[in-house]
């Protein structure tokens, strides 16, 4: 008999029941019967409390969107804009926003945005919550021509007019940390 040690008891179980009631496993016959021994008796090296606790990251949105600090998601730009992965959403038309790795900011990839001058272009998030009385900091990392006048804007209850806006000017070729 194979003798299977495991630290996390939530995982044996999820590995029994996954063996009892998998589909094909039970559709097939020949599958033999597994064992498994728990020796509770048997004292092995202790938890560093560096790793203890670190599950919790996987249980849904617990850590991302709950106790994470950072409210905006894929801040990075891991997905390209305008993907259905990505939180970012395309304002204006998808054409004026490509990603680029010329001069990326971080990663493989930065939103670059072409304007004509018309419209509005531009990228946005939604979907953030916000609470009465709190202060809030945030910086956006800005790079452009000195041509252009970008506008940043937050947007707390729709319809109502109720927002923050502020307008950045004077961009060079070399990213800078706006607050």
């Amino acid at each position: 008999m194979n003798r299977v040690r495991f630290v996390y008891i939530g995982f044996l179980m999820v590995a029994i029941l996954a063996g009892i009631f998998h589909p094909a496993i039970a559709a097939d016959a020949t599958v033999q019967k597994a064992a498994v021994t728990i020796e509770a008796g048997e004292i092995g090296e202790p938890i560093s409390k560096y790793i203890y606790g670190q599950f919790i990251e996987h249980q849904g949105r617990c850590i991302y969107g709950g106790i994470w600090a950072e409210m905006l998601e894929d801040r990075k730009f891991y997905y390209p804009v305008g993907t259905q992965k990505s939180p970012w959403k395309i304002i204006g038309f998808q054409e004026n926003i490509v990603m680029t790795g010329k001069k990326s900011f971080v990663g493989e990839h930065t939103p670059q945005v072409s304007v004509d001058g018309q419209s509005s272009q531009g990228i946005m998030q939604d979907g953030l919550s916000l609470r009465k009385g709190t202060k809030y900091k945030g910086y956006i990392a800005l790079a452009g021509s000195d041509s252009v006048m970008v506008e940043v804007g937050l947007l707390w209850w729709p319809g109502r007019g109720d927002k923050q806006i502020i307008s950045i000017k004077n961009l060079t070729g070399e990213y800078t940390k706006i607050p």
